[in-house]
């Protein structure tokens, strides 16, 4: 991208950043958590509004546009050519958490050039992204040679069903942007292992043990419900701290933690609300010497965040530290049963993962029974596509020193072929000093975007896709 280009387009941006702020704010009020299945609704109806909102979006400023008849997607195309770029986002967020402070999760609160809500930044700032370079490309008259087609999924928290549906019914653009990372190119990405495991044997004295509704955050709430017995109350109490709330009503005790949640990739300075239930009542001597053991051994895989308690820490070169995160737990047929989600790089194949996994449960008389494994992948650093986007990104931003990385996230990419992931907001030292530590990142309370980051964000992204037409 030359100078005179970049100035016109960052010129244009800042002539629009209202409406870009007015078009991401009206996208983030929908509440689109998967829901259950409807008619022309798969991922519920929230999603599908959000499918229709985002077509109808693309519409209205002149773009080909609609939701598929299969009702996993919608999707927007622009230009001619027999190659096709694709550029892949998502409008599914998933479920809220607690401990918002700046505004309800849903409301899009504007605060200066700040923007709060969920989805804000994970990914509907993406189907913006998606929606500008088009109309870049069409008001400013820059000439591209292939196609684009711009793709807003309804599934990419839980699963990529519709990717897959994607897959099934369209032919893959010839390379792929995915602006659902951060900056400046993803090489590649961990694989993700999700899973329960549960007890082979029932609890006596807890009654239920909930909490969580994702695979992919880091459980910042758990309900723990026992029998009421003379003097357990007490014992409890003296154990907690004020992470802990202590009920007693109606012959049941009621112990609620609470955790600190994070994105299940990035799971340090996370807390987990049900290892510190488990590690709380294990200690509890009122409590039968069975559900102890039981609690005892849920602390125990709980208790560590690079995979020890199964047997699958590693490290490599490319992707750093396996993480282990938990996101739900639930009872089932009295038994208690944990969630999973493993981020792994190299080290193992998914079997012996599952290998591992499976005889380290097994030992303490627990057993997996639900598993999706899915195994990363990567780039060369010689890939031409990869070095091209690098290169387009370092002269469109100034940050000649910046390189490519791997990532614990999983994104569409993994579905793709020729496709890489990449930021939305390009972060250059904007003041962010109003959301709370732990706060404001994806899948984390406060989530937010500030403008004049999305605002280049759109900038590096068009000239990283302009660096592949002119490759293609």
């Amino acid at each position: 991208m030359n100078t005179e280009l970049k100035n016109r387009v960052k010129e244009y941006l800042k002539s629009h950043k209202e409406e870009i702020a007015e078009e991401l704010s009206a996208l983030v009020r929908i509440p689109s958590i998967k829901g259950a299945p409807e008619k022309d609704a798969p991922m519920g109806r929230e999603c599908a509004r959000m499918l229709e909102a985002a077509a109808e979006l693309f519409k209205k400023n002149g773009f080909d546009s609609q939701v598929s008849r299969s009702g996993y997607y919608a999707s927007a195309s622009y230009g001619e050519g027999e190659k096709s770029i694709g550029i892949f986002t998502h409008g599914d967020v998933v479920p809220v958490g607690d401990e918002w402070t700046l505004c309800e999760p849903f409301e899009a609160k504007r605060i200066g050039d700040i923007i709060v809500g969920r989805g804000c930044n994970d990914n509907k700032d993406g189907i913006i992204i998606g929606l500008y370079i088009l109309k870049l490309l069409k008001e400013l008259d820059i000439k591209i040679k292939n196609r684009l087609f711009v793709y807003i999924g309804s599934n990419e928290e839980d699963g990529m069903k519709d990717i897959d549906v994607f897959a099934s019914e369209m032919p893959l653009p010839d390379v792929s942007i995915v602006p659902d990372n951060v900056f400046p190119v993803c090489l590649g990405e961990k694989g993700i292992c999700q899973f329960f495991y549960t007890s082979d044997v029932p609890f006596e004295d807890v009654l239920d043990f909930y909490g969580g509704e994702a695979y992919n955050i880091v459980l910042d709430k758990a309900q723990v419900i026992l029998k009421a017995k003379e003097g357990l109350r007490e014992e409890i109490a003296s154990y907690a701290d004020t992470r802990f709330e202590i009920d007693e009503r109606d012959g049941k005790i009621y112990v609620l933690a609470k955790g600190v949640p994070a994105h299940a990739a990035h799971p340090d300075g996370s807390v987990n609300a049900a290892y510190i239930a488990c590690e709380l009542l294990s200690k509890c001597k009122l409590l039968c010497a069975s559900d102890r053991e039981i609690l005892k051994n849920g602390a125990h895989f709980l208790s560590d965040i690079h995979g020890n308690s199964f047997d699958i820490a590693s490290s490599d070169d490319k992707f750093g530290a396996t993480t282990s995160a938990n996101g739900m737990v639930k009872m089932k047929d009295g038994r208690l049963s944990l969630s999973c989600d493993v981020r792994y790089g190299s080290t193992y194949s998914a079997s012996e993962l599952e290998r591992r996994i499976n005889k380290c449960v097994g030992q303490r008389a627990w057993r997996v029974t639900e598993i999706d494994n899915k195994e990363g992948f990567f780039h060369e650093r010689d890939n031409p596509f990869a070095n091209a986007m690098l290169n387009a990104y370092r002269s469109a931003s100034g940050e000649t020193d910046k390189d490519f990385y791997f990532s614990g996230g999983g994104t569409y990419a993994r579905k793709l072929k020729n496709a890489f992931s990449i930021g939305t907001a390009s972060k250059f030292g904007a003041d962010h000093s109003i959301i709370p530590e732990g706060h404001g990142g994806a899948h984390k309370a406060d989530e937010f975007v500030h403008l004049d980051e999305l605002l280049e964000g759109i900038l590096v992204s068009l000239a990283m896709l302009l660096s592949c037409d002119e490759l293609l």
